[in-house]
């Protein structure tokens, strides 16, 4: 909207300053939430001169428009809580608009306080409610905007509009009837004012009878289940099981445990070309089976499953057993190929070539990787770059045919953001339900910025943050209100590349203390399988990786016997599971400490009473004594005096208090406190 003025052209701004806090947007940046689970939102709105101000979040379904008022929370900022109920891309919008009424009603309050009140200044109010009433009425008839917008009263609008016209004009006839020193008068003028101060009528003034009144944010917000913000992870390796039916045997003692999504490494079928040996050897013994990551040979590619693991239709089968026992299957989509791939010798226009004509291996100096050539995904032909993404895409959707709907994507960070992009959107637009996990132990940015294009969740550098204060800085980046509304954490204490810190020949208490710490701190965690054995030898003095790794051959476990771990690993996912506090994300408070190794905080759901107490210590070798100190408050206004809570690990009674509470654990019986408070109102 604009208007001439000589040779220069004027642009009327917008009236009302509207700025979303939370979740911050990025440009192409998808913010998140899970069905079911509220979310906040969150804005900064003001104008000037100074007015009152009306501020709605909508969020648009298949059905309909859901509105609700954001209420204002100080300093111009306004806040709303909602829980999306329904699946896929939600469009959400922000209205914020002046409310004059409001403003000239109080005024008109001091005034009559102050016992200066005339009856003019209440006509300008009475008459001024009334132009915004027959206003926005003439709107509504017209108006799709104010008619999807204020679905959730327009209805109350229509029904109350002559009533609410009626009140006002009796309101003007008894100013017609008075004289001005009856209107100072307390009766006349608390009279006056009740019925102007009407709820309907101050809902009704409050709503912009033009359009362009109104100033607009719009976003979209990404709804997924419960499986893309909350569950256990297990990694293993379907060959060291015998196969697929193997890992289906042993599907009773993963529920048991209380796994969740059970995650396979590639099951395609291994190069020979190159083929690496028993810990990473550059050259392989005949009877050595190699990496998976060496995905493809003349038995197939990333659509194949290697023989000796199964077949298609034992695969099916895995799928559908792991389902009833309420376990999600997740395959590996590692986009690298074998030099026997048939990728390579179909399409060699996908590849990189050197000079001499070969096509380049993959590398990440000093490793090399000489049974794995990289996938080019910029082509020089734009024909051969669609091709080959869509070619990637059929991929996905196969096994999404096959029954997979969770995916572990290997090093995201080594392809192009515009794929994935590309990929995902084109993917969840028929398939919602779909998650993918991005393995990108990167630089911060790279990491948000996946999380940003639509990677579902996200490892972290948890696996290398080793000291309270370490730990609790990292989380309280990963709470921040920019990093909240798009990145989904995954705590994994251990990879199968990845054997880091206290668990590098480490004891009971440092694999118990780690997981207890990844299980209670995030919604989302996951181990690799021999963790909860206890396997802790690295493969040098300097080396992460492991020694005789599952990654170049295979290794048995005897699960029939079970693991040092099984109990405390089945006792935390039940506790998890039994607590909404434990299955949200962004809901930590952490508590003063006295102790060098203790690390207290807080889970909450204030809406359920589920407030839940963690004490983790940090000495996994000796008895450590200490205190915490609780708020009087609680998250969610609730005040707090004591509580009395069973340690979920002990079953010891604890009670707890405002304040000074001492704290005495020993690494040898439990890593730390889970305790629910019952709270006492």
């Amino acid at each position: 909207m604009g208007f001439v003025q000589g040779s220069e052209v004027f642009t009327l701004l917008e009236r009302v300053s509207l700025d979303l806090r939370f979740p911050r947007l990025k440009e192409g940046c998808l913010p998140k939430a899970t069905l079911g689970q509220p979310i906040f939102l969150e804005c900064d709105a003001f104008s000037l001169p100074a007015m009152p101000l009306r501020v709605l979040a909508t969020v648009s379904y298949e059905e309909g428009v859901d509105v609700f008022d954001m209420e204002p929370a100080g300093n111009d900022t306004y806040r709303a809580q909602l829980t999306p109920k329904e699946s896929g891309r939600q469009p959400v919008t922000l209205i914020a608009s002046e409310d004059p009424y409001r403003a000239a009603l109080e005024g008109l309050k001091i005034k009559v306080n102050a016992s200066v009140a005339q009856i003019l200044d209440f006509d300008d109010v009475i008459q001024l409610a009334l132009k915004r009433v027959t206003g926005l009425h003439k709107t509504l008839r017209k108006s799709k905007f104010h008619q999807a917008y204020f679905s959730y009263e327009t209805g109350l609008m229509v029904s109350h509009y002559e009533k609410t016209v009626s009140v006002l004009n009796r309101s003007l006839s008894t100013l017609r009837d008075v004289t001005e020193s009856e209107v100072v008068a307390k009766d006349v003028a608390s009279s006056l004012i009740e019925t102007l101060s009407n709820e309907v009528l101050l809902r009704i003034c409050s709503v912009p009878p033009r359009r362009e009144e109104a100033t607009q944010r719009s976003f979209e917000l990404y709804v997924e289940n419960k499986r893309a913000s909350f569950g256990f992870w297990y990694e293993l390796f379907p060959r060291s099981f015998g196969g697929l039916n193997g890992v289906r045997d042993v599907l009773p003692h993963l529920s048991n445990l209380g796994v969740d999504v059970v995650y396979l490494p590639p099951i395609h079928p291994i190069g020979v070309t190159k083929r690496k040996g028993k810990n990473n050897a550059l050259t392989a013994a005949p009877d050595d089976v190699g990496s998976p990551w060496a995905i493809g040979s003349k038995l197939g590619g990333h659509d194949s499953i290697d023989p000796s693991l199964g077949t298609v239709e034992e695969f099916r089968s895995l799928v559908v057993a792991a389902r009833e026992h309420a376990i999600a299957v997740a395959l590996d989509l590692a986009l690298q190929c074998s030099p026997d791939h048939p990728w390579v010798r179909e399409h060699p226009e996908w590849f990189v070539h050197r000079a001499d004509g070969s096509i380049a291996h993959a590398e990440n100096p000093p490793k090399r990787y000489e049974d794995i050539v990289p996938i080019n995904f910029f082509p020089d032909k734009e024909t051969d770059r669609e091709s080959l993404w869509r070619e990637i895409h059929r991929v996905v959707l196969y096994w999404i045919d096959n029954g997979v709907r969770t995916f572990r994507v290997d090093n995201p960070h080594t392809k192009p953001m515009a794929f994935w992009q590309w990929l995902i959107q084109e993917v969840q637009r028929d398939y919602d339900d779909v998650v993918f996990l991005a393995e990108a132990f990167t630089r911060p940015k790279i990491m948000y910025r996946l999380a940003q294009i639509g990677f579902t969740q996200s490892y972290t550098y948890f696996t290398w943050r080793h000291t309270p204060l370490e730990v609790q800085s990292y989380m309280e980046e990963l709470l921040s209100a920019e990093v909240l509304s798009y990145f989904r954490p995954n705590f994994w204490p251990n990879t199968p590349d990845i054997l880091a810190g206290t668990l590098r020949w480490g004891s009971h208490s440092d694999f118990a203390h780690r997981v207890f710490l990844a299980a209670t701190l995030v919604p989302s965690y996951g181990i690799y399988s021999g963790y909860e054995f206890l396997e802790n030898q690295p493969f040098s003095e300097t080396s992460e990786e492991y020694l005789d790794s599952e990654k170049y051959q295979i290794v048995k476990r005897d699960y029939a016997k079970g693991a040092p771990l099984d109990g405390l690993i089945a006792s935390l996912n039940r506790f998890r599971r039994d607590h909404p506090a434990m299955q949200r994300l962004g809901n930590v408070l952490f508590l003063r400490t006295e102790g060098a190794n203790l690390l207290a905080y807080l889970r909450f759901a204030p809406e359920t009473d589920d407030f839940i107490l963690v004490v983790n210590n940090f000495d996994t070798k000796n008895v450590t004594e200490g205190a915490v100190y609780l708020p009087s408050e609680l998250p969610g206004g609730r005040s707090f005096e004591e509580a009395v809570g069973y340690d979920a690990l002990s079953s010891d009674s604890y009670t707890f208090r405002k304040g000074h509470n001492f704290i005495r654990l020993d690494p040898s019986k439990v890593p730390g406190h889970l305790v629910s408070l019952n709270i006492k109102r």
